[in-house]
């Protein structure tokens, strides 16, 4: 089956029901993928912006409060 899935029709398939593909050279319909968006604007014009979930304490204020508010 990972033959399959990584073969160029097997790739082409996934990304013909619109689903990302882990191989470059196949696109999803419809959907860009990271290496097409830098093959479109540029790998200078990217931007890469971390997610930080910060501290146990922050997120444990965070939930509390959100909570709160919704009563």
């Amino acid at each position: 089956m990972l033959d399959y899935i990584l073969s160029a029709e097997g790739q082409a398939n996934i990304a013909a029901a619109g689903s990302p593909v882990p191989r470059r050279g196949h696109r999803a319909a419809g959907r860009p993928t990271y290496q097409s968006v830098l093959a479109d604007v540029g790998r200078d014009n990217v931007v890469v912006i971390g997610y930080d979930l910060g501290t146990e304490a922050e997120q444990d204020r965070f939930t509390k409060d959100w909570e709160g508010r919704l009563g």
